[in-house]
């Protein structure tokens, strides 16, 4: 099938079935509850019972059938979950502004024991945020004018970036006695500092070297190398003048620090 049009052409209307559509849902806190628990329980389950029965079949049209709406209906249980937390922590944000206590605000949320972990849960990650928040304002007070400019052009290109665990490790590099550019943790030290397990600190620093600061005349990456040394000892090499260009020009006479609006940062 082909379909010309003034100036498009469309050879095959899988095109059409590929388009994004932006579906809203309207209903009360407790209708989404509902349809959240049931979706994420009873249906799923039944879905998987049913496509487990039609493997055992054989039956492959059917079964192809049936894993894609399993897939749809998993992304869809997923957004219903994360529009219903965001709901609850939008009504217990609010009601904290109104200096009501935890357990009162645990209480009026939490119609059963379902809930109440949910509330719970919802509670207590925003609290950690506010702290986290609170610590990297904190650290952002104490950097020089260079640090500051660095981690704000940070933050504004990076999306994908935990920024709080960005303030922590940067601070950490940037108030090092180090001079050399590489860093060795011990006993886990560097999961403690960020509270990450191996797996999450790995992708951690993936992602910051990622990052490339240009101060001056000088360009590199924030993490040029990272390894584990053993189960408990880790090795970064980082660029000094990344966190710290005022420390680095005592250290290289060539390195022409430049003007703090002129520091360039990419995210690979």
């Amino acid at each position: 099938m082909e379909i010309i049009g003034k100036g498009f052409k469309i050879k095959n209307r899988d095109i059409i079935g590929e388009l994004d559509v932006d579906v809203k849902l309207k209903m009360t806190l407790e209708d989404l509850r509902i349809l959240s628990r049931y979706l994420e329980g009873e249906f799923l389950n039944g879905m998987e019972s049913m496509i487990m029965d039609l493997e055992e079949d054989d039956n492959q049209e059917d079964l192809l059938y049936y894993e894609k709406l399993k897939t749809i209906l998993e992304d869809m249980t997923d957004g219903i979950y994360r529009g219903l937390v965001d709901t609850e922590k939008m009504i217990i944000g609010e009601l904290k502004n109104h200096e009501i206590d935890e357990d009162e605000i645990i209480e009026l949320m939490a119609e059963d024991e379902y809930d109440k972990e949910r509330v719970e849960n919802i509670y207590m990650a925003m609290n950690d945020l506010n702290r986290e928040e609170k610590e990297a304002q904190d650290i952002f007070d104490r950097l020089d004018i260079y640090g500051k400019m660095i981690l704000s052009k940070i933050k504004e290109s990076g999306e994908d970036l935990y920024m709080p665990l960005v303030f922590k490790f940067f601070w950490f590099l940037y108030d090092s006695a180090d001079r050399s550019g590489e860093v060795v943790f011990t006993e886990n030290s560097l999961e403690e500092l960020l509270d990450l397990d191996r797996d999450g600190l790995e992708v951690f620093l993936d992602q910051v070297s990622k990052i490339t600061v240009k101060v001056g005349n000088q360009t590199g990456s924030l993490v040029e190398y990272f390894s584990f040394l053993n189960d408990s000892t880790m090795k970064v090499e980082y660029n000094l003048f990344a966190v710290n260009p005022r420390k680095y020009m005592v250290l290289d006479h060539e390195f022409k620090i430049g003007k703090v609006e002129d520091i360039e940062i990419k995210i690979i």
